[in-house]
């Protein structure tokens, strides 16, 4: 453990760091596949009240304000008013390849198929299918994954633009350059490339955005 993650456990404790908080998850009962990110652990909220009913797949990625819970107590209100006992439990599945936008809640019951983007601020009470984009709340399937990488690849180079302008005109550009998510595009070691070099990129923007 670096002197930068020992801080950070000294004062989160095992929400440290994603992999930290997977490995407590999962000592606690929690089922969690492989290459899992929880991108923000101190802010996420993972059921350890009934742990062996939650399922996470491989390569499930979890944002800021996530809350995963298989169990409710609102049953106590019955129980005040009515005396007797109560319970309230259901498993959570969520598959292989899934991201959780921020301040999403996947409640008890909810089952989230593979390959699925669930949107920011939804809330995932049933099953959702595989290969889809669900938002909402309650969250439900709005596009087929296949229509949303349809969409994408129609903006992304839009989005570069606009990325690569913002940068420019606060002069942070180099980061433009080392983030993955925009290089590739002017990247020619990869196939996928729109341009052969980062000069190309840059006179695209320049005719098509700075000249208007």
């Amino acid at each position: 453990m670096n002197l930068k993650t020992l801080y950070k456990f000294l004062i989160r404790g095992y929400k440290a760091n994603s992999e930290i908080y997977i490995r407590y998850l999962r000592k606690k009962g929690v089922k969690i596949g492989e290459n899992c990110k929880f991108h923000d652990p101190v802010s996420a909220f993972v059921d350890i009240d009934k742990p062996y009913m939650i399922t996470i797949g491989n390569n499930v990625h979890v944002t800021h304000g996530v809350t995963i819970i298989a169990h409710g107590y609102d049953w106590i209100v019955l129980a005040h008013k009515y005396g007797g006992h109560y319970a309230s439990a259901g498993e959570v599945k969520i598959g292989n390849n899934v991201f959780i936008g921020m301040d999403s809640t996947i409640l008890k019951g909810a089952v989230i198929g593979d390959n699925v983007i669930i949107g920011a601020g939804s809330l995932v009470t049933s099953e959702i299918p595989s290969d889809c984009v669900a938002v909402g709340r309650p969250a439900k399937p709005v596009m087929t994954l296949e229509e949303y990488k349809a969409k994408k690849e129609s903006t992304v180079l839009h989005e570069a633009s606009l990325a690569y302008l913002a940068a420019k005109e606060r002069k942070v550009f180099e980061r433009i350059k080392s983030d993955w998510e925009f290089n590739w595009i002017f990247n020619s070691k990869c196939k996928d490339s729109y341009f052969q070099s980062i000069e190309e990129f840059e006179n695209y923007v320049k005719n098509h955005y700075e000249a208007e």
